[in-house]
């Protein structure tokens, strides 16, 4: 859940003085690469409120950390290998000692007894970068108003793909998310979220989507394959998730093993196409959900698996059950069955086209 980590944000926020190696440039129509001594950190510290910083083509071995408001980073054929670079205002809760290097932190300030915004970071635009090999995260935005990445591509990174954190307003859209240690798309900690997640693709990570303790969203057009669970709205961790539209989103084949961590409290999952647990006031429609079972031990099995938080009780905080509506989707090949439900809460299921449910009586 990570929480814990990202409380300390607050207190050091303040106190993250980012290197700046090499000269800046901030949209002034010149043609620079990286062997030309461009850095990307360098010009976001020059760029001003509104400004556009085209990145040159090429590989960039840095990491980033934005702290102003209306930045937005334009790149194309740009790929940041932050490997090695050091640490982001996002990694360096604990100390500048850290073996942990997210490619781009988007930084604002919380509250560290509440989690709640103190000073948001607003309007910043990510297009167009690859984000590859992070001992952390790709992307990391925490406090953030107005967040948009888009056609950006986040593989092999140590931690979430792209995250955001007690954000308001975030976009993802068109976005490819792979081989990541944990979900390619996560959401948390978002009382109004108000998000929009369109048109992504998420393969091979932990999770394919993933929102906790997020209300108010929109995931349509998406597709998630190879992951150990395909889509997870997740409550009582420690709040609740309510009012999502999952829409016309393909979960497929999400297979993958993730054995989990009994010490961590972290539960064993694979074969879970659509989760939801514990979220409220939910619609999910129209989405085909096919082929998502696994022979592995599993907290999570089926195409769409609704429970109350009441049915991880080692995990999850008790009491938050399911409501919203499952309705118009095509779920096939899922095992243990197409749908899912523990009976709890207000669930109404119309007009699925399926062959399997658990209880019976599910599909039509």
């Amino acid at each position: 859940m990570r929480r814990a980590r990202l409380l300390a944000v607050a207190s050091t926020a303040a106190l993250v003085a980012v290197g700046v190696a090499g000269p800046a440039a901030a949209d002034d129509g010149k043609k620079r690469g990286p062997h030309d001594g461009f850095s990307i950190q360098a010009a976001v510290d020059a760029a001003k409120p509104g400004d556009t910083i085209r990145i040159p083509p090429g590989t960039y071995h840095e990491s980033v950390t934005i702290q102003e408001d209306g930045i937005t980073l334009l790149g194309h054929r740009v790929v940041i290998a932050p490997a090695g670079a050091a640490p982001t205002g996002c990694d360096t809760i604990d100390g500048p000692e850290t073996d942990r290097v997210s490619g781009i932190c988007i930084l604002g300030e919380v509250d560290p007894e509440t989690f709640e915004a103190v000073d948001r970071v607003t309007g910043v635009s990510v297009r167009g970068v690859t984000v590859t090999g992070a001992t952390g995260d790709g992307l990391i935005a925490l406090a953030t108003e107005d967040l948009e990445v888009s056609h950006s591509r986040f593989t092999d990174n140590g931690g979430y793909g792209a995250a955001a954190f007690v954000a308001h307003g975030v976009t993802f859209h068109g976005n490819k998310s792979t081989g990541n240690a944990e979900a390619g798309f996560y959401i948390g900690d978002s009382e109004e979220a108000d998000a929009d997640v369109r048109g992504n693709y998420s393969k091979d990570n932990e999770l394919g989507f993933f929102f906790r303790n997020a209300s108010v969203g929109k995931m349509q057009g998406n597709v998630a394959v190879g992951n150990c669970v395909g889509t997870l709205l997740l409550a009582g961790a420690p709040g609740p998730v309510t009012d999502w539209e999952l829409r016309k989103n393909d979960v497929s084949a999400n297979n993958k093993v993730c054995e989990g961590n009994a010490e961590d409290g972290v539960p064993a999952l694979s074969g879970a196409g659509i989760a939801l647990v514990g979220a409220q006031d939910f619609r999910v429609r129209d989405n085909v959900v096919r082929d998502n079972r696994s022979d592995a031990a599993s907290v999570l099995e089926g195409g769409i698996v609704v429970l109350s938080t009441n049915s991880l009780p080692e995990v999850l905080a008790p009491g938050f059950d399911p409501s919203g509506e499952v309705e118009r989707n095509k779920a096939k090949g899922n095992e243990p069955a197409d749908l899912v439900w523990d009976g709890s809460g207000s669930v109404e299921f119309d007009d699925n086209r399926c062959l399997t449910s658990i209880p019976e009586g599910l599909c039509d």
